[in-house]
């Protein structure tokens, strides 16, 4: 069958010559409707004569689309090296799947000028250097530097200054703007003494122009000499070598691989790099394979060495990476690093010292043992001192299992060291520490890499052992990053108007060693991550923790942000993303929040937990970032980073624009963040045309269902529960899906893009935002929860579209849902970056809204928030006895309701049921929501309370363990500790039981949750109903049961809630008020009258909610005058009036 032909052209071309690391080059992009392939011819002259193929890579077929398009693509590059300053002609070429072929017109580039000396302007940016946790002297570091357009131009027009005077350094231009002119430099020089002031000058190219080079370097193949004064190295072909350090001599070390055979595979070089070599430093890359003797491959390996002028140690960082794919998992014994030659005594720690035939091995986060031997510690340095020379891990019991071995041939480090057997498997929390070591084998799946930094130096040399601690980091003035432009806005100029948001992101950064400690949250696979997605998953680093961390270090530069970031991105940019696959298609992928980080270890039966156990999901548009990684390197980060940064990218803009389609918003939305992050730091025109044929997608689909700016669909179940689905969107996708269009229209100004953003921005407003509790629903469907937690989020799209829409009452929503969200600040893992990944930007827009600083604003509404007033009952439960509806309950799964047919007192209770698996409770109040006003968020620490309530179980798989019901304490770590009451009797099925347990309030408390406990994490069906619940502080205990005018019958309270718009008016007026809060109230001369009935007779006591001061209203019973509401602030209160005696039955309230 004859495939049909298209109408389409060639468009988006851009074309450029730009000097590169390869040299000049000259670029060409262009974007086609059909997917097909392309060539570009060029020349010198009109008449071309030359001719270059598309790169391939964008021809892989995308793994997304139903036409996968293999062979061909919608987004098109080449690179082509151009030898000289000469105009560059070209023409495009392309052929689409039917063979139809169009011809592009032809264009020329003219050759690149730029002013003379390489600088439009002179200049001088401040540099702080924070020294981290480094005592040696003049310590090498790396910063990254921005420029904003049309200003520099040569890398070498600029200089590093202490105290005015020039110190060496080395410059690199890592991206260009369209006119020639750097975006980013990086800049190499070691950090003066402390005190003297360090500044970047630019402008004068003759002050860096004679700076010689401190090493000289020979590379010979695969062979290659570096000499550098107190430093050299030679290494040969076979991957042996030596070092000398300064007086001593070391072995060059090499890396040896050990299958599940025992057949040794040593590390062979296949090519040698280059990579840096300037007045300051030297950085030599070496690719190639664990070989075995008869050539056989087992896993490649990258070994970086870096030298430094004048210093006598050195780095290496070492990086194996899983490329067998023919088969998804690989699994060898050990991987060692090899110093053969340096035999003399090791000392392991400072004072632990091994003999020959003896290893300390880091077998847990928390344990070290000496083998052979009886000895124990807890937590390895990471050093180790042979031979006058002193070697050091760093992060080495962070990323157990480690060793350090005295062997016969030498010094032997195990960055992954043989097991001892058994030890691993069948362990508590196997499945998430262990797995990947169960077998006494370390199992990794294809495509998976690890990378290790050692440093190697005289035993001699003083402080050298501080190189395993927080390294130095170099920041530019954050108002000067601001005004470049490069990472769009950072509200740095309206930094005063959000008091707190820099604190309490610090106190964050500060307090995640600690809570990773607390959780346990180590192992060479693990470290960098947070884990508990789902309960069983790693997270996977969701929402592109290190942007979010490397964002706030452009808006302080505080180095505690850089160092979470860098332990964030090794791990992202090692274990999440696929390097290798045996579907080239899939190459740059990342892999979602799995058990085990990739899935595989288990199948998809395990714990029920599907594909994130077995088959692991990397195809996810919308869980795949690299805008974190793109970012550590251009601050001074790992080139590692930057190389896995654009293989992410290169697949989002390349294949996966092939035929590109979406169903949520959120693949868009993260595509495009994605590939503008990608743009931002490039400047590269590829990743802007596949924004280009995201957007017009998007567009395009947002027009056939409404126009709305996102394409609306029916909901889907969680996210809509209702027999009926609503239609629209879950709002934090559309927050996604604004913020990578505004990056878009950022770049384009597209006013296209305004409108859709602004569109959306309205459907959220009008459909999602609830008002009572000064924040969003979860979709577009009204009955999924409600809170703020999601305004940081969508904040960016929303005060843009704001600007665009100039709405007050939008703006003044918005106000709300800023400042109510407020507290939702800091945290740590999944909530932190949910909170942080475009914070920055929202902040920026949010600024330009009318409406003043919202520092002011912000202590009327947390004050709000902390009202008691804002509770619906005037209870510590919110909701305790389901009269009215279930609104604070929460299920974790089946059926959740109120219901009139079974109920223990009054005339409701809350019903469950269904099936669970995999969770530990059936249903819980809300928590963390940042402000909802049924958190429990005002219990008092250090007091105790008794918490009681009534629970009739009707049917429980037989087995099953007895519910209970437990009050959770949380704070901004999450849970930590918990009490639960006395378990449900199951001999007595269908019978009401109570339940109580005596609950003291941690010190450390902020927040809490009441759940009904499964006790099980196994699958479990049920029926359960739930009633009457009540916390009342410990010491009024005995004189609540004398005394408490609310006791009803069969020890519970029973309360009857009627609302003011449920009102028969007389005279007044129902008023919606001016937020905070914005609620409906009444007002004005007149009554208002409300039915209620009370399901038992008994002591009822009358309370409103209201706000005045003295006498505000009559309050009438049936007729008869029962008492006064006075009120004593402006500040809304809940007031009690009387006692009064009711029978059962319906009864006539009137104010």
């Amino acid at each position: 069958m004859g495939i049909q032909a298209q109408d389409w052209t060639i468009e988006d071309v851009a074309a450029r010559v730009v000097q590169t690391a390869q040299g000049l080059t000259a670029q060409v992009r262009w974007t086609t409707k059909a997917p097909t392939k392309g060539k570009v011819e060029y020349g010198d002259a009109a008449s071309l004569g030359q001719v270059a193929e598309e790169d391939p890579s964008s021809l892989r077929g995308s793994t997304n689309a139903r036409d996968s398009g293999r062979g061909f693509a919608n987004n098109h590059r080449a690179d082509i090296r151009w030898p000289a300053y000469k105009p560059f002609h070209f023409r495009i070429r392309a052929t689409d799947a039917a063979s139809k072929e169009v011809v592009g017109e032809p264009g020329v580039v003219p050759t690149p000028t730029m002013p003379a000396g390489g600088a439009a302007s002179a200049g001088r940016i401040p540099l702080k250097v924070d020294r981290g946790a480094w005592k040696v002297d003049a310590p090498p570091v790396v910063a990254g530097v921005p420029f904003p357009r049309g200003v520099l131009f040569l890398a070498n027009a600029a200089y590093v200054v202490a105290d005015n005077e020039p110190i060496p350094c080395q410059t690199e231009a890592v991206s260009r703007y369209d006119d020639g002119s750097i975006c980013w430099l990086r800049v190499a020089f070691q950090a003066p003494q402390v005190g003297k002031g360090v500044a970047l000058d630019y402008g004068a190219r003759i002050a860096q122009a004679g700076t010689p080079e401190h090493a000289a370097v020979k590379v010979e193949g695969k062979a290659f000499q570096v000499s550098s004064g107190l430093v050299s190295i030679a290494a040969r072909a076979d991957g042996t070598g030596t070092l000398k350090l300064g007086q001593a001599t070391v072995p060059l070390p090499r890396g040896v691989l050990v299958d599940k055979d025992g057949t040794s595979f040593p590390a062979t070089p296949e090519a040698v790099t280059l990579e840096e070599h300037g007045a300051v430093r030297t950085v030599i890359r070496v690719d190639g394979h664990h070989r075995s003797a008869d050539g056989k491959a087992h896993f490649a390996y990258v070994m970086r060495l870096y030298a430094f002028a004048g210093k006598d140690y050195v780095r290496c960082d070492y990086t194996f990476a899983n490329d067998m794919t023919a088969q998804e998992m690989t699994a060898f014994r050990q991987l060692n690093l090899r110093f053969a030659g340096l035999t003399a005594p090791l000392v392991v720690n400072g004072d632990l010292k091994l003999t020959d035939g003896q290893r300390v091995l880091q077998r847990e986060d928390n344990e070290w043992v000496l083998e052979p031997g009886e000895r124990k510690g807890e937590r390895l340095t990471g050093e180790a001192e042979c031979g006058g020379v002193r070697v050091m891990l760093r992060q080495c019991w962070q990323q157990y299992p480690k060793s350090f071995a005295a062997e016969r041939d030498g010094l032997v480090v195990g960055l992954c060291p043989a097991l001892p057997t058994g030890f691993y498997a069948g362990r508590k929390d196997e499945d998430k520490l262990y797995y990947y070591l169960r077998d006494g084998n370390y199992t990794f799946r294809q495509g998976f890499s690890k990378t290790h930094e050692l440093w190697l130096a005289p035993a001699s040399s003083p402080h050298v052992s501080t190189l395993v601690a927080d390294p130095p980091v170099v920041s530019c003035p954050p108002d000067y990053v601001e005004k470049t432009g490069v990472l769009r806005g950072l509200a740095v100029a309206a930094r005063d108007q959000f008091p707190g948001y820099d604190e309490a992101l610090k106190a964050a950064a500060e307090g995640a060693p600690a809570a990773r400690l607390a959780k346990r949250e180590f192992g060479m696979m693990n470290f960098g991550d947070w884990y508990g997605e789902r309960v069983w998953n790693w997270g996977n680093l969701e929402y592109d923790a290190a942007h979010g961390m490397l964002t706030q270090f452009a808006r302080t530069g505080e180095a505690v942000f850089f160092h979470r970031a860098t332990e964030a991105a090794r791990h992202q940019g090692d274990v999440d993303t696929r390097h290798y696959a045996s579907d080239d298609r899939r190459i740059g992928q990342q892999w979602t929040h799995c058990m085990g980080h990739t899935a595989g270890y288990y199948d998809n039966t395990y714990k029920d937990m599907k594909v994130y156990a077995g088959t692991g999901w990397s195809d996810n548009r919308g869980h795949i970032w690299a805008q974190g990684l793109f970012e550590h390197f251009l601050w001074g980060g790992d080139r590692r980073s930057w190389e896995t940064a654009a293989l992410i990218a290169d697949w989002a803009a390349g294949p996966q624009t092939t035929n590109f389609n979406f169903g949520l918003a959120r693949e868009p939305g993260w595509m495009l963040v994605l590939v503008m992050g990608a743009y931002d730091a490039t400047r590269d025109p590829y990743y802007l045309n596949a924004a280009k044929l995201m957007v017009r997608k998007a567009l395009e689909k947002s027009a056939a269902t409404g126009d709305r700016g996102f394409y609306a669909h029916e909901l889907q179940t969680g996210h809509c529960n209702c027999e009926k689905k609503h239609s629209g969107e879950a709002g934090f996708m559309l927050g996604v899906q604004m913020t990578g269009m505004k990056m878009y229209y950022d770049a384009t100004a597209d006013p296209q893009a305004a409108k859709a953003i602004a569109r959306i921005a309205k459907f959220i407003v009008e459909s999602m935002w609830e008002p009572e509790v000064m924040g969003f629903h979860y979709t577009s469907c009204p009955k999924t929860g409600a809170g703020p937690s999601s305004a940081f989020i969508m904040m960016e799209g929303l005060a843009f579209g704001a600007q665009q829409m100039n709405d007050p009452q939008m703006n003044q929503i918005l106000r709300q849902a800023l400042a109510a969200s407020w507290q939702t600040l800091g945290g740590l893992g999944k909530a932190s970056a949910y909170s942080i990944c475009s914070s920055a930007q929202a902040l920026h827009e949010f600024a330009k809204l009318p409406g003043g600083s919202l520092a002011a604003y912000l202590a009327e509404v947390h004050a709000e928030l902390r009202s008691p007033s804002r509770r619906f009952l005037p209870t510590l439960i919110p909701n305790p006895d389901f009269e009215v509806d279930a609104l604070g309950w929460t299920p974790r799964g089946g059926v959740m309701e109120r219901t009139t047919e079974v109920k223990h007192s009054g005339a409701a209770s809350l019903a469950w049921r269904g099936k669970l698996e995999r969770q530990n409770e059936y249903f819980n109040t809300r928590y963390d929501t940042g402000g909802d006003a049924t958190e429990l968020v005002w219990l008092k620490p250090g007091e105790k309370y008794r918490l009681t309530c009534w629970l009739r179980v009707d049917k429980l798989t037989p087995g099953a363990p007895a519910p209970s019901v437990r009050i959770a304490h949380r704070d901004a770590t999450g849970s930590r500790t918990s009490h639960a009451t006395n378990a449900y009797d199951l001999a007595r099925l269908g019978t009401w039981q109570k339940l109580s347990v005596d609950v003291p309030v941690p010190e450390w408390n902020t927040r809490n949750y009441i759940a009904l406990n499964t006790n099980t994490r196994e699958a479990v069906e049920g029926e359960l109903y739930l009633d009457d619940v009540s916390l009342v502080p410990l010491a009024q205990v005995e004189a609540t049961r004398r005394e408490d005018s609310h006791r009803a019958a069969k020890d519970a309270y029973v309360y009857l809630r009627a609302d003011v718009k449920d009102a028969k008016l007389s005279g007044a007026s129902l008023v919606s008020g001016n937020p905070p809060p914005q609620r409906e109230f009444l007002r004005g001369q007149g009554s208002a009258t409300w039915t209620v009935n009370a399901p038992v007779a008994g002591k009822f006591a009358f309370w409103a909610r209201a706000s005045g001061i003295g006498k505000l209203a009559n309050v009438m019973l049936d007729g008869k005058p029962v008492g006064e509401l006075k009120g004593s602030t402006d500040k809304w209160e809940w007031l009690q009036v009387s006692a009064v005696e009711l029978k059962a039955g319906a009864h006539e309230v009137t104010l």
